[in-house]
């Protein structure tokens, strides 16, 4: 499955290219950062909705579409690191509104065992993210054209307990085929810190280690394995991963 920042364009994209099917698969939302020495921590997923507006002309056809996602449900914590790496994991639900040339669509959606990994760097309130927070698949379509290196607005309130990520841009795409369309995209959502005891870094390997033991007596169990991902995140928040060689286990590992 492909690691995206920012779906709802995509998604818009592809319906108008598959000449507006109705709207069926798996969608899943986005997110961004704050102050580079703040934002470093855990956070967990509050809430997310996405917003997209869309013109176009497909095939010689006007195409006009509204779209709005926002999520129901939420099980999902991102971890960014002082080596300017995130990684992301955990589940969520989300309701899809979708109006295509006045034709409406709802759906209710839920993905399991969703994962994301970067790198990202910050200049004021403006966070600039190389890779995806979340991950998506429609229907068995690879929406990677949203993938790659993204900007977006962060702010961190409530004492630093609260990150809110915005991103509003407009963005007009060549359609195969022949036509074009243009997306006007805001997208937020918010995250709230994680409180976590003061554990030393030898705590966290040996949690590490215990995890990974566990795991490998049996790597067929889902629980040991996001277990073993969950410890190897808290570890990279306390160690550090300067190598990155913690994220690259972390990115091999597949529970599903």
């Amino acid at each position: 499955m492909k690691k995206i920042l920012l779906p709802l364009l995509s998604l818009v994209l592809v319906l108008f290219s598959c000449e507006n099917e109705a709207l069926e698969g798996e969608f899943s939302g986005l997110d961004g950062e704050d102050s580079s020495s703040s934002i470093v921590g855990a956070w967990t997923l509050v809430s997310f909705n996405n917003t997209i507006s869309n013109t176009g002309e497909v095939n010689g056809t006007t195409v006009e579409s509204n779209t709005i996602i926002e999520s129901t449900d939420t099980n999902y914590n991102m971890t960014f690191t002082a080596a300017n790496t995130f990684n992301a994991a955990g589940n969520y639900g989300y309701n899809v509104n979708s109006t295509v040339n006045g034709q409406n669509s709802m759906q209710d959606l839920s993905l399991d065992d969703v994962s994301g990994s970067g790198s990202y760097t910050v200049n004021g309130t403006e966070m600039t993210v190389n890779g995806g927070f979340f991950t998506l698949e429609f229907q068995g379509m690879d929406l990677s054209q949203a993938q790659g290196e993204q900007t977006l607005d962060f702010s961190i309130t409530d004492n630093g307990q609260t990150l809110t990520f915005i991103q509003d841009t407009t963005e007009t795409t060549t359609i195969p085929g022949g036509g074009s369309t243009t997306a006007e995209v805001t997208a937020t959502s918010i995250w709230s810190r994680v409180t976590t005891t003061n554990t030393s870094c030898a705590d966290a390997m040996d949690a590490t280690s215990l995890a990974e033991n566990a795991y490998n007596n049996d790597t067929t169990n889902a629980g040991l394995c996001n277990a073993y991902k969950t410890a190897l995140q808290n570890q990279i928040t306390v160690c550090g991963d300067a190598n990155g060689s913690i994220q690259v286990i972390f990115d091999g590992l597949n529970c599903n």
